[in-house]
């Protein structure tokens, strides 16, 4: 119950952040000066290769949710883009959380700690909806991303039996919905990984390692 409420007030901050940049784009491409040159993806010139540090929380859903809490989430990706691309945007990433058991959870199975190592590496797309939108200050993009995850667990007492497994890899896919504030992306996404399953609200910074 406690994840369900705090995945239901980072999607209702998500969602009131969207829309109030979905507000201001509207306002300002009205009161755009049409006097002034008109900015094309060939100014900008978004092609190159890009280093993304990212930081986020990790929230468990389903089964996970009922042995593990909430974790920060520390990594990055490189990503690759063109105009020829244009408008996807590749990648791959690596994340990293450290989930702490529930205390319910280990109450229940006698445990004085229990945490969960998650490694994750993705390979991705960003789809960039601002070729079909009207946006002018922020950048709208769809995200999708399969994930191979691997799974280390530190319990204790190591003697007790519990249906968790100590080590353990999966295939996952996740899906999102973020945006761009010139290098700054806030993105949620949800993370299928079978037992392992969760929900995501991240940022990352965007820094240029080749233009071209």
């Amino acid at each position: 119950m406690k994840n369900r409420i705090v995945i239901l007030k980072c999607t209702i901050i998500f969602l009131m952040l969207v829309n109030f940049l979905y507000a201001y784009d509207e306002i300002n491409y009205y009161l755009i000066d049409t006097t002034k040159p008109k900015i094309t993806l060939e100014t900008l010139n978004p092609g190159g290769i890009f280093l993304s540090p990212g930081i986020g929380v990790e929230i468990p859903f389903l089964k996970f949710a009922g042995n593990s809490n909430m974790a920060l989430s520390l990594g990055g990706r490189i990503e690759y883009s063109t105009l020829k691309l244009y408008p996807f945007v590749f990648a791959v990433s690596y994340y990293y959380q450290k989930h702490s058991g529930s205390d319910v959870y280990k109450t229940e199975n006698l445990l004085n700690s229990l945490y969960t190592k998650v490694h994750n590496i993705g390979v991705g797309c960003d789809v960039i909806l601002n070729k079909y939108l009207k946006q002018t200050f922020t950048i709208f993009y769809l995200t999708v991303e399969l994930k191979y995850l691997s799974i280390k667990r530190e319990i204790s007492p190591e003697t007790v039996h519990l249906d968790l497994k100590k080590e353990d890899s999966v295939f996952g896919i996740s899906g999102g919905l973020g945006f761009t504030l010139y290098i700054f992306d806030i993105y949620g996404t949800y993370n299928y990984a079978k037992e392992y399953s969760s929900f995501s609200v991240k940022t990352r910074f965007r820094l240029p390692l080749l233009r071209f």
